[in-house]
């Protein structure tokens, strides 16, 4: 692989992951860690570059959910969907921010902040956890 597309991939793997952690849909950004494998991009880089789009994404999602609220939430899912899951992350928050971010349960970090997560649980238990899960995938499985 050449340099060039090493470092225009390393870039777009930064930029991609961030937007898989922001924008609420159900991919992961695993899978730019085996994309990385793939194609032969260094192991270390790769796995910083996912970790910190991430991470910044994830944030960044978080905050514009608790900004702006469940007016955004309430247009992307129908009001019975949107009940049954506050229902569920609000009584068992801990639990479910740590399994979403380690599980293929969809982490969605806008919702998160639009129920009413705290900062504190959300950086605890879905960002450090997405990040131990992120270099755990990437040590044992890719």
């Amino acid at each position: 692989v050449t340099k060039e597309v090493i470092g225009y991939g390393l870039l777009m793997m930064f930029f991609v992951s961030f937007l898989l952690e922001l924008l609420p849909q159900y991919l992961t950004p695993h899978l730019l860690l085996i994309e990385a494998a793939i194609l032969g991009f260094p192991f270390l880089t790769s796995l910083i570059l996912v970790i910190v789009g991430s991470t910044a994404g994830s944030i960044a999602g978080f905050e514009i959910g608790k900004h702006y609220g469940k007016k955004i939430v309430k247009k992307i899912y129908n009001k019975k969907k949107f009940a049954s899951l506050e229902k569920t992350v609000i009584r068992h928050e801990k639990w479910f921010l740590a399994l979403a971010a380690v599980s293929p349960v969809p982490y969605i970090p806008l919702i998160f902040g639009s129920i009413g997560v705290t900062r504190k649980n959300f950086l605890i238990f879905g960002v450090i956890t997405r990040i131990l899960g992120l270099a755990a995938f990437s040590i044992f499985f890719v």
